[in-house]
């Protein structure tokens, strides 16, 4: 039987092991995945920062997030995967701003074409990384291209989630862009249009798609063409989004 001393002693044993920090070792790994992201953040800050000086106006950038629905559209790709989305920057008042046709509740729920700087538009907080690429346009032509596309912007012309080819009423991000190009190269520059005879998707919001014949022009189709060069491409080291 125990004495009434070693009745104290196992109850103090008990109390104190009841009280030990048993969470210290997940803030520790909290701390350290934090200060990883910070650290990995900034670098991916200062990255953004040095690929400005590539940056022309009418120049193509595509990008892609960490979100389901990037990852589903990378796949519309039939040769690169790399990116989703695309745009064209434009030089305003000494900044970068791109303009670009999106919807989405998160991130443009009035879906109206948008205009964005460029750092929230290739933000490492929610995306991937981003590529900047050329196209060979005279003089008169990216003229041409800037006032159109700008133009769909001024319109507030809605973003397509039908990806109807036929309708001009409503574009997606890639149809925007071929069919500026198009219009201001007098048909000298034609973006290749990808089929799939029957599309495989889950995206909420894209469900008329699914198992139909799909006419559309891929992220990929914009820059994997003649009339295009690639200037430079950062993929962040990041990985994820934040923690």
């Amino acid at each position: 039987m125990f004495n009434t001393c070693s009745i104290i002693v196992v109850s103090m044993l008990i109390f104190m092991g009841c009280n030990l920090p048993t969470n210290q070792p997940a803030k520790d790994i909290s701390a350290k995945v934090t200060a990883e992201y910070n650290l990995k953040y900034k670098e991916a800050l200062d990255s953004i920062e040095a690929a400005k000086k590539w940056i022309q106006n009418g120049d193509l950038i595509c990008r892609t997030g960490f979100d389901f629905v990037s990852q589903s559209i990378q796949n519309f790709n039939s040769t690169d995967k790399t990116y989703s989305h695309s745009g064209l920057a434009f030089y305003e008042d000494g900044k970068i701003v791109v303009y670009h046709s999106i919807g989405g509740e998160d991130e443009n729920p009035s879906e109206n074409f948008k205009k964005e700087p460029f750092d929230s538009f290739v933000n490492p907080k929610r995306k991937v990384g981003f590529g900047i690429f050329r196209y060979k346009l005279t003089a008169t032509e990216l003229d041409c291209v800037t006032v159109q596309f700008k133009d769909l912007e001024k319109r507030h012309v809605k973003f397509d989630k039908y990806f109807n080819l036929q309708d001009d009423d409503k574009q997606y991000c890639s149809e925007a862009i071929a069919k500026t190009l198009k219009k201001c190269t007098n048909n000298r520059i034609v973006i290749p249009i990808t089929i799939k005879e029957k599309l495989k998707i889950k995206n909420k919001g894209y469900e008329h798609l699914k198992d139909k014949r799909f006419e559309y022009i891929a992220v990929d189709n914009l820059y994997l063409n003649p009339f295009c060069d690639s200037i430079k491409k950062v993929k962040y080291t990041i990985g994820y989004a934040k923690p």
